[in-house]
């Protein structure tokens, strides 16, 4: 092959990988920044983004918007963090009249993936109109509350139809109560909770999903079915109280808890599970952070091989949206034995023992 063909194809090559990469940036960008973000009036006469899209405001140098009661001292910030998350902060919000779209009544109304960052008390209720639901985000929804002590942290939603509606929903903290008066607490495919209390209330149903995952916080609420789920339910740390956890026991929920750490010698075999089984499928899995180290087994059951020396951790992951959350971990340390080292020593197997 000629110099001049080598070239060619080289250039190929690195035009290929450059469209592919910014094809995945678009599409990365297109699915997590809001398009759209609309707050309900709270009453306060200096807040004036009543019926704005304040997702179109951070332009250009505009790094943040918001609504401050006082100097410093914000009712509302929407902004980029240094994660380039788009967040919005929340501190003692309370929505008096609802952003209206198309005949229905919404607290919040987003397109695409938000984080809500909230402190003190926040009131998204919309009472009094049957077509309405607290929080609606077209997206990824995640919530926490703002760090520290001695204040009260809650969430609040509130709808005629829903508390909450998202494609794709992340508790990470806080205290959060979400109600639909005629249908579900909280609509979503994909539910998880790391930590936080959520109280869910509903007609039907105070949470209606797909798969739910759990690594910690508690679950409790009211309804004729307070948990319905019509995929899988992995429970790794939290705690369902009453009816909660009755709604929840089927034949599609599993418990499961990893050990925290463990020794393992090259080419063993072993389970990284505490007791019990569990085989992960979509959208569960468990992954390795160094398969060098430690592999998984295809059978996705827990079981893993020990493939090199070092230490990794093995994971039981969540996909929500297009992020993994692990939901458990266990860090595996592995090294060889001794007739392992005389092979790799003595007996060249560092080439070909492997």
């Amino acid at each position: 092959m000629s110099k001049r063909m080598i070239s060619s194809v080289l250039i190929l090559v690195l035009v290929s990988a450059l469209l592919t990469a910014l094809s995945f940036s678009a599409e990365a960008l297109t699915v997590s920044v809001p398009t759209q973000l609309y707050l309900g009036y709270n009453g306060e006469a200096g807040n004036i983004y009543q019926n704005r899209n304040i997702a179109n405001l951070l332009t250009g140098s505009t790094k943040q918007v918001g609504y401050a009661y006082e100097s410093g001292s914000f009712r509302f910030r929407y902004y980029v963090d240094d994660n380039k998350d788009y967040v919005l902060y929340l501190d003692d919000y309370e929505v008096t009249e609802p952003y209206v779209r198309s005949g229905y009544s919404y607290g919040i109304y987003c397109v695409g993936d938000l984080i809500i960052d909230f402190n003190g008390q926040n009131t998204f209720k919309v009472p009094d109109v049957a077509l309405s639901c607290g929080i609606y985000v077209k997206g990824t929804l995640t919530l926490r509350c703002d760090e520290g002590y001695l204040i009260s942290r809650t969430l609040e939603a509130e709808g005629g139809l829903k508390g909450i509606e998202a494609d794709n929903i992340v508790i990470e903290s806080g205290t959060i109560t979400s109600t639909g008066r005629t249908q579900y607490g909280i609509d979503t495919d994909a539910l998880l909770i790391k930590d936080g209390d959520l109280t869910v209330n509903g007609l039907s149903y105070g949470i209606f999903a797909k798969d739910i995952g759990m690594s910690g916080g508690t679950i409790r609420g009211s309804a004729d079915d307070i948990i319905h789920y019509t995929g899988m339910f992995v429970n790794s740390g939290g705690i369902l109280e009453g009816e909660a956890y009755l709604n929840a026991v089927d034949e599609k929920y599993c418990e499961v808890k990893l050990i925290d750490s463990k020794s393992m010698f090259f080419k063993l075999n072993s389970s990284v599970l505490d007791g019990g089984s569990f085989k992960a499928s979509a959208p569960f899995s468990y992954m390795s952070t160094n398969s060098g180290v430690v592999k998984v087994s295809k059978e996705q059951d827990g079981s893993v091989t020990a493939s090199g020396r070092g230490t990794a951790d093995v994971n039981l992951v969540m996909l929500v949206g297009t992020q993994l959350h692990a939901l458990d971990t266990c860090t595996i340390t592995s090294d060889y034995l001794l007739f392992q080292w005389i092979i790799i020593i003595l007996l060249f197997g560092w080439i070909w023992y492997k």
